[in-house]
C-alpha cells in the first residue's frame, strides 16, 4: 500500500467574495485542490450541496485523526503514527482557522488512482484548506 497526504491552504479576498454565495466560494476553491477537471456545474449531480458534507468539528477532528494513524481504522495491519502526533498535526492545521470556522468531510480530492481518501477541509470567512490522506491499494 501507499499514499500522499494532500494538505493545502488558500486565502479569500473578503472584499471580492462578501457579494458571492457560500457554495460557489467553496466549489471554485475546492476545485483548486483537486487535479482532475470538473464537469460545468449544469453536469454535476444537483441534489447535492457543499452544505451535505459539512460536520462537527469532533467529527472532523476524530475522522482526521482516525486516517491520518493509520491502523485498523483505514485498513492497514500498522499504524503510521502514533496518536499524539496525528492530535498535534490536526490541532496545528486547525490553529490557521479563526473560531467560527466549518468542517466537511466525505470529500474526494486528489489523483483517482488513489483509491481511498480521508481527512477534512475547513472554512473560515478568510481562508479554505484541506488536510487529507489519499491512499492506494
Amino acid at each position: 500500500m501507499y499514499g500522499h497526504y494532500i494538505v493545502g491552504l488558500v486565502e479569500l479576498n473578503r472584499s471580492k467574495t462578501a457579494t458571492i454565495e457560500r457554495e460557489e466560494i467553496l466549489d471554485a476553491v475546492f476545485q483548486h485542490f483537486d487535479p482532475s477537471t470538473w464537469p460545468p456545474p449544469a453536469q454535476r449531480p444537483q441534489d447535492q450541496s457543499w452544505e451535505d458534507y459539512e460536520c462537527s468539528g469532533e467529527s472532523a477532528r476524530e475522522h482526521t485523526i482516525e486516517a491520518l494513524m493509520g491502523g485498523h481504522f483505514i485498513g492497514h495491519s500498522k499504524a503510521t503514527m502514533d496518536q499524539e502526533t496525528a492530535s498535534g498535526l490536526f490541532e496545528r492545521f486547525e490553529s490557521f482557522f479563526e473560531s467560527n470556522r466549518k468542517y466537511y468531510f466525505g470529500l474526494s480530492f486528489g489523483d483517482r488512482k488513489y483509491t481511498f481518501q480521508h481527512g477534512c477541509a475547513m472554512a473560515d470567512a478568510a481562508r479554505i484548506g484541506v488536510l487529507c490522506l489519499a491512499e492506494s491499494d
